[in-house]
This record gives structure tokens, C-alpha cells and sequence, in this order.
């Protein structure tokens, strides 16, 4: 008996603790809210009468709501399975929160579920951070990978800093893009501000000539230092047809020549 007590008396100071950190609703197995805490309700703008009774739906998107996802949801819950993760929710004001919740199926004692206990926490401001830092490093990479008009025909992508299998997609969808809108013929691909080409750095860059070349474009490669030439020398990496110049006017050079155009340099160019 005494264990008994003991083992309640510990279960009432767990859903105490719960309630005073957390949100927490309770709903029938059809989706009827039956009660919330102040927590949840702060959470979402509502007070427990304007809850109270009403269905779980009024939380979510009429999208959501109307979906086979929700539907099953609460079949899953309903089979006195257990969910958890971060959902999208609507506050009364119509205004979106993000809440990171478990939804615990209740059962009675011949183990049938005969309500859902959600214990909830708000993650929006963390969330819509993350959003904003994502925003930020997607900005970030593309000004850090901008291409250029050089001359009718003729596009310049400097690369510049390291080069990781995310950001070559970037710089891929950014060239291919652009030799869309411009009908170009030759890229430059300037990886003079590139610090160093391993074997990753290179097969990034073959992968990219491969795939401007089918959009009817030649790509030439410049910035090629002795340091470099010597690093993929000793790498043993082989570069294929890719066209390699040591600097961007030779680059630039090679492009106009490969359109039957030609750069007449004055003696101060030289």
C-alpha cells in the first residue's frame, strides 16, 4: 500500500512539474479538445472556453486539416500509437507558431486509448531564427558565387574561398542558369581566389564543365597557379578536356579566339 502512495505521489509531482514548464492539452480519440493549461493557451492566443469542445482542426491549416497526412495522424493515435515532432500551428489571431510537442495516447484499464495527453513546448522564435540564418548563408553563398556578362557570349564565374559538394551546386545552378538567360557560349571559371584544389575541389570542377558543356557551352578554367598544377600533378588527377589557362586574360583570350573574335592589346596592356 505504501508503495502505492509513493509511486502516485511521484506521478502527481511529474504532471505538476509538467504543467508548470510546459503546455498540455487533453483530447477525446475523435479529436475533442477536453482541456488545456494556461501554457498551451498562451501559446496559441485562446482562452480554455473558446477550446473547450471544440476540435483538434482548429490548430491547423484548412490544407493540413483536410489532408490524408491528419487523417493519419489520428488513426495512428487511435491505434494507441505515441507522436511526436515539430508541427505548424495556427494561433486565434491567425498568426503561425511552431510547437514542438509528443502526443501520448491514454489507456484505460483494458488497454483501450481513451484519450490523448499533448505536452507541448513553443519553438517559433528558434525556429523562425533558423529560418533567417538559412536565408542569410543562402545569400551569402550566392553573392559569393556572382557570374558576369564579360562579352556578348561570354560569362566570368570568380570562385573564391573553399569549395564543398553544397556550394558546387550553387555554383552549378547559378552558371547553368545564367547561360540560359544570356545564350552564352564560354564560361570562365576564375578559381584564382580558390586556396587550394584537392581531388574534391577538382572532381567539382570537372563536374561542372561536364554539365555546361551540355547546355552547348565550353568552360575554361582559370587561375591555374604553379602550386597548384604542381598539387594535381602529385594527385594524380587527370582534367580531362577541360580547357586550363594560368590567368583570366589568357582565359579571356581563349574565348574570344574559340568565337572567331580576337584581343588587340595596346602596348600598355603588355
Amino acid at each position: 500500500m505504501k508503495d502505492i502512495q509513493i509511486e502516485e505521489a511521484t506521478n502527481e509531482a511529474m504532471l505538476t512539474a509538467i504543467h508548470k514548464s510546459q503546455g498540455v492539452i487533453e483530447f477525446l480519440m475523435d479529436g475533442t479538445i477536453i482541456t488545456a493549461n494556461e501554457n498551451f493557451l498562451e501559446i496559441l492566443g485562446y482562452s480554455l472556453e473558446e477550446v473547450e469542445g471544440k476540435h483538434h482542426r482548429i490548430f491547423c491549416t484548412e490544407e493540413y486539416a483536410s489532408s490524408n497526412d491528419y487523417m493519419t495522424f489520428w488513426e495512428k493515435l487511435n491505434d494507441g500509437k505515441y507522436d511526436e515532432g515539430e508541427y505548424l500551428r495556427l494561433g486565434k489571431a491567425g498568426n503561425t507558431a511552431y510547437i514542438r510537442a509528443t502526443y501520448n495516447p491514454i489507456f484505460d484499464s483494458s488497454g483501450k486509448p481513451v484519450k490523448v495527453l499533448k505536452i507541448a513546448s513553443d519553438v517559433t522564435a528558434e525556429k523562425r531564427l533558423e529560418t533567417e540564418r538559412q536565408k542569410q548563408n543562402a545569400l551569402i553563398m550566392e553573392m559569393s558565387t556572382p557570374v558576369m556578362q564579360l562579352w556578348d557570349n561570354i560569362l566570368l564565374l570568380p570562385v573564391v574561398g573553399l569549395v564543398d559538394s553544397k556550394r558546387v551546386q550553387l555554383i552549378m545552378e547559378a552558371a547553368l542558369q545564367k547561360i540560359l538567360d544570356y545564350q552564352a557560349k564560354v564560361l570562365i571559371l576564375d578559381i584564382q581566389g580558390v586556396p587550394a584544389v584537392d581531388s574534391a575541389v577538382a572532381n567539382h570542377l570537372i563536374q561542372i564543365t561536364k554539365a555546361t558543356r551540355l547546355m552547348g557551352c565550353t568552360s575554361i578554367v582559370t587561375g591555374i597557379s604553379p602550386e597548384i598544377s604542381q598539387a594535381l600533378v602529385n594527385l594524380g588527377i587527370e582534367l580531362g578536356d577541360i580547357i586550363t589557362q594560368a590567368t583570366l586574360k589568357d582565359g579571356m583570350r581563349t574565348s574570344l579566339k574559340s568565337l572567331g573574335l580576337q584581343l588587340h592589346e595596346t602596348p600598355n596592356d603588355r
